[in-house]
Parts: C-alpha cells; structure tokens; sequence
C-alpha cells in the first residue's frame, strides 16, 4: 500500500494533478478520478493522506488510455507495430492489459516523445542495439533534422528579399539550389506525404456528401409513397438503386483510403 501526504486546501482537489511512480506509474488525474484510490483522512487544511492499492487484476484498453495519457488508436498501432503484446482472455477474446503492460507503454510514449522511430524502439526490444546506443543515434539524427530546419529557413530568407511577386518568381533558380543541397544530405519537406492528408479530406467529403443525398432519395420516396401508394415491388426497385450506390461510394472510399495509405505513414506512428 502507498501513502502520499499533500498540503493542500481539502476543498480543491479537483484542480489537482498527481504522478506516483509506484508499480507501474499509475497517474491519478484528479483526487475524484482516479478509480483506485481511497481518500482515509481529509482535514480542512493541512495533509492530504490517502492510500492507494494497485489493483492485480488486468486492465482494459479504456483504462489503460486514461491512465497512459494516449490513445487507443496509438496502442492498437503499437500492438501491430509488435512493441505491446497484451494478453487476450481465452472466453471472450478482449485483450487485457497488466500493470507491466502500462509501464511498456510508458516507455514506448517516452521514446517516441523524443521522436524516437517504433523502428529503433523494437531494436531496444530485442536487444540489438542498447539504450545508450539508441540515443546517441537520435541525438545524431536530431542534429540532422535542425541543420535541415537551418536551411530551410535560410532558403526561406532568400524568397523573402527576393523583390519578385509569387507569378514572377523563377522556381528553378531556388529548385536547382535545393537539389544540389539534398545531394549533400539535406532534406526538405516530403510534398506527396504531405499532400496526402488533404487528398484523404476531399476523397471523405465527397463521399459523405453522396451518401447524405442517396439517404434524401430514399427518404423523399418513402415519404412520397406515404402519400400516394405504389406497389412494393416498385418501391423497392427504387430505394434499392440509391442503397447500391451508397455501398458503392463506401467501397470507393474505403478503396481510396487503402491506396493513400499506401504512401502515408500511419498518423499513430507519430506518437
């Protein structure tokens, strides 16, 4: 069991935030969230003194995110990256998640915090590379990446004393520089992968914007059909041709979808 003692006024303790770092480094969010504590003396002012006990039955993924601090998306994609590897309860087939499961997760969130890649994390994992080889490595890498910001930065400079409008620019000056500096080793802004989020918007807008007019069709004649009466035969013909392409335009999308990501990185990789 832990005790923590906090002098703080009692009548306040939502505003409070807590970090214990007992097995497994369970974070009470507030005094009234956190669902393992119990609060056994609580004076006007002066201590807080409450004790915890860690609970020894697993955990679900929701409780795990709120203790974590990331998202369920970010640990299934760890999951599948193969640097988490919870337990699945063989009656159900839900994982869960151990105390050793939340401090892995910690670890994972602290490293990529650093912008460490879920590439190098799984190498610590199986103890190819260790700790301190991992981050001497990033270190070198984070040299790298703010040399590229130096220069980017540099280039933009140039543009601005540049005393050309946007329409009279010439390009091809400020490309051939840049092509010649990425042969050196610099690297500037990947445009696909950038380009790539706004692509995935417009394909998901467009299809949102046909599946709301195809369910109006279907709406519109069943009202129609309240008010003067066809045979069902005919009304389903004519609510089955907008239902067609509504599956039509989801497998479009979803198609859509698989083929951006072809070239994307997965937006969990970034945490």
């Amino acid at each position: 069991m832990y005790v923590m003692n906090m002098e703080l006024p009692w009548f306040a303790p939502e505003f409070v935030t807590l970090s214990t770092n007992i097995s497994g480094s369970i974070y009470y969010r507030s005094f009234f969230y956190a669902t393992m504590k119990k609060i056994v003396d609580l004076p006007l002012y002066g201590s807080f003194i409450f004790k915890t006990e860690i609970p020894e039955e697993t955990m679900k993924i929701n409780q795990v995110e709120e203790l974590v601090g990331i998202t369920k998306k970010n640990i299934r994609f760890y999951e599948d990256q193969g640097l988490l590897k919870p337990e699945r309860n063989p009656n159900n087939g839900y994982r869960e998640y151990s105390l050793e499961d939340v401090k892995q997760l910690e670890r994972i969130k602290l490293l990529r915090q650093l912008d460490v890649p879920c590439s190098q994390i799984r190498k610590l994992m199986d103890k190819e590379i260790t700790l301190k080889e991992c981050m001497e490595h990033q270190v070198v890498s984070l040299h790298h990446q703010q040399r590229n910001f130096q220069i980017m930065e540099e280039m933009c400079r140039m543009l601005e004393e540049d005393p050309s409008d946007f329409e009279e620019i010439t390009p091809d000056i400020y490309l051939e520089k840049m092509n010649k500096l990425e042969k050196g080793g610099v690297s500037f802004m990947d445009v696909q992968k950038s380009d790539v989020k706004s692509r995935k918007t417009g394909a998901i807008l467009a299809a949102v914007f046909m599946v709301v007019m195809m369910v109006g069709i279907i709406g519109l004649v069943l009202w129609a059909n309240t008010q003067d009466p066809i045979p069902n035969a005919a009304i389903v013909f004519i609510v089955l041709v907008p239902v067609v392409i509504i599956g039509g335009v989801l497998l479009a999308l979803y198609q859509r979808m698989k083929e951006l990501k072809g070239g994307e990185q997965d937006e969990a990789n970034k945490y």
